[in-house]
């Protein structure tokens, strides 16, 4: 009998909410599929691997001078896919790990913030959201379930001329504890990601500092800088550290028409930020802010940059590349994310 051929479409890829940190989740009904438009890849670049040559007689390495182990590794999972209003607020809670409110009743608001009060998440004591990764392969003896990730980097897309204008994501798991081969995974019980997207074409809100602007392109890229902290007996992290050493990181990209409303942001650009008057309020919002399928992103941002792009058939645009800061009163970045699922946080 010859051997199979599997497309890489069948290897499927879920997540699930947990409950305690350390402790994964293996009903199969609580794991949600993302819309994903590449197969899951795992990496294993941080699995512990060292060659230390012995004075052996030998001039070449044996095979005892290589030692791995996946006890104390850490493991990242990149995935990318379109964005849906089933599934975004999961990874903004990943990744932003700080929530400050959830509607009970639909649509179920939910607002996330980065202000001077973010990243200090005690995971140990089940205060960050965490998740399992459950993968699923043909071959089924090699499924395999990392528990225990947090969304280390998250990026936002929406452009005219990719995925038919539709938002996109690339997120960053990252986890200190080990993959498991040869679990249960069974996709048909597994949610649904839906088939309610993000397109720019139905943009409700573009505008900085309350001007409306028209643009082309924006996009939004989140850093917690997670890292695990210690090791408990069986190697696995006792914690995880947000931005402990480095910032929070919030940079992105606006590509918007160039006429009266954008010309003054090019001076923006070239004005001292700790003067107080370089920061400009950006807003990209879907939906009235409240409504169902509200999807709203509210950022206090200082431009890193600008560039004229003369070549589009719609005329010239600019690129205002930003970074989100904090100033004491206006939060780095605000997300509100209505979706009518009641997520119980």
């Amino acid at each position: 009998m010859a051997d199979a051929v599997y497309s890489g479409t069948e290897f499927q890829f879920g997540i699930a909410e947990e409950a305690v940190f350390g402790t994964a989740i293996t009903v199969q009904g609580s794991f949600q599929k993302l819309f994903l438009t590449e197969p899951v890849q795992v990496g294993y670049g941080d699995i512990i691997r060292g060659v230390n040559k012995r004075s052996d007689g030998k001039r070449i390495l044996s095979h005892t001078d290589i030692y791995v182990s996946d006890t104390g590794a850490d493991y990242t999972i990149q995935v990318t896919g379109i964005a849906t209003k089933a599934t975004i607020d999961l990874l903004i809670y990943g990744v932003m790990q700080d929530l400050i409110s959830e509607a009970s009743v639909s649509p179920n608001l939910k607002s996330f913030e980065w202000d001077g009060d973010s990243g200090a998440v005690d995971f140990s004591v089940n205060n960050g959201k965490t998740f399992t990764l459950l993968g699923y392969d043909p071959e089924t003896a090699y499924n395999w379930q990392i528990p225990s990730t947090v969304v280390k980097t998250l990026t936002v897309n929406v452009a005219s001329g990719t995925n038919e204008g539709r938002m996109s994501f690339s997120a960053t798991f990252y986890s200190g504890f080990a993959k498991t081969f040869g679990v249960t995974a069974t996709p048909d019980s597994w949610i649904s990601p839906g088939v309610a997207y993000y397109p720019i074409q139905l943009l409700d809100t573009k505008t900085i500092d309350g001007t409306s602007i028209v643009i082309d392109g924006f996009s939004l890229n989140l850093d917690n800088k997670a890292m695990r902290v210690g090791y408990d007996s069986s190697g696995y992290p006792v914690n995880y550290a947000l931005a402990a050493n480095d910032p929070l990181s919030v940079t992105g990209e606006l590509s918007a028409k160039y006429d009266a409303a954008t010309s003054g942001e090019i001076a923006k650009f070239l004005t001292t930020p700790d003067g107080g008057t370089a920061e400009r309020n950006i807003i990209v919002r879907w939906g009235d802010g409240v409504a169902d399928g509200t999807l709203n992103f509210d950022i206090n941002a200082v431009y890193t940059g600008n560039e004229k792009s003369h070549s589009t058939d719609m005329g010239t645009f600019v690129k205002l590349p930003f970074e989100a800061v904090d100033d004491g009163v206006n939060e780095a970045l605000a997300i509100d994310i209505a979706n009518s699922i009641n997520r119980g946080w």
